[in-house]
This record gives C-alpha cells, sequence and structure tokens, in this order.
C-alpha cells in the first residue's frame, strides 16, 4: 500500500486561495488547531471510502473517488480541536464567512429507509457549492434539470392549441 493512501497530506498549499485565507482566520481564532488533511489523490479517498465496506473500520465517507470537495483542493479537515468547546467561535467565524460549508451541519439520505439523518464531520470544511466549480461533476446535475424544462415547455406548447 502506497503511503498516500495511508498518510494524509496537510499542506495547506494544495486547497484554493479562498480556503488557504478560511484556515488563516480559523487559526487565529482557535491557535490549537492543526491542519490533518487537504487535498486527497483519488487513491486515498478510495481507501477512505472502503472503510467500514470492504475494509474494517467505521464509515468515514459517502464520497467516492472524484467526488469529495478533497479530491478538488475544495475542502480541508484539522485536529486537535475540541469541537464542542469551539462551537460558539467557529460558528462566528462562518457567520463571515458563508461561502464556507462546516461538516457539523452534514446530513446524507440513508438508503435504506429513505431518510435524511445528520451525519456530522466537525473537522472538516468546505467551499459551498463546491461541485459548480469542478467540471464535469455538476452535469449530473444540468442535464435532468434540462429535460424537465423541456418537457415542461412542450407540455405548454401543447396546451396553446
Amino acid at each position: 500500500m502506497s503511503s498516500e493512501v495511508t498518510q494524509a497530506n496537510n499542506s495547506i498549499d494544495l486547497v484554493t486561495s479562498r480556503l488557504q485565507k478560511f484556515w488563516k482566520d480559523l487559526k487565529e481564532t482557535i491557535p490549537e488547531a492543526e491542519l490533518f488533511e487537504t487535498k486527497r489523490s483519488n487513491e486515498r479517498q478510495s481507501y477512505l471510502y472502503s472503510l467500514g465496506r470492504t475494509r474494517s473500520g467505521e464509515i468515514v465517507t459517502y464520497a467516492t473517488a472524484g467526488n469529495s470537495p478533497h479530491n478538488h483542493g475544495l475542502a480541508f479537515d484539522i485536529k486537535n480541536v475540541n469541537f464542542t468547546n469551539r462551537e460558539k467561535d467557529i460558528r462566528d467565524l462562518l457567520s463571515k464567512n458563508s461561502d464556507i460549508a462546516w461538516g457539523m451541519d452534514f446530513w446524507r439520505i440513508d438508503t435504506k429507509n429513505k431518510k435524511k439523518v445528520k451525519f456530522p464531520d466537525p473537522a472538516h470544511f468546505q467551499i459551498k457549492n463546491w461541485r459548480s466549480l469542478v467540471p464535469g461533476l455538476n452535469s449530473k446535475i444540468v442535464f435532468p434539470l434540462v429535460a424537465i424544462i423541456g418537457i415542461s415547455i412542450y407540455s405548454l406548447r401543447g396546451k396553446r392549441k
């Protein structure tokens, strides 16, 4: 197994300049915070995705390779922070950075009962709507939307006659 899979990359230089600025503000607010992981290779993402599925361990991500903001330099994780004690500080900082999302607020759909369940990841910060910044990823959303609009227009034209 390569070190790329088992070792976290924690260089802030590998994320967008926007996240670099946010990290600087976060570090000033919470000096004990340390970067844990920034940009991930697809190999590392696949390894993390396999945890709790095909490898022993707890599930740590629901994103497959290429489908995580970490794969595109649009997220970072931190460590050495008591998130319970620092939640107010983080929320105050996020109120001044409305384009940043905090993993503490994450939800996912439970595949068994199709219900929305909380999936907090307090160590994680990412650019909001990051998929729209990655060519090819938001096309998965755009095509169905275009199809629905097209069908609606076609239906409306038919009703005018």
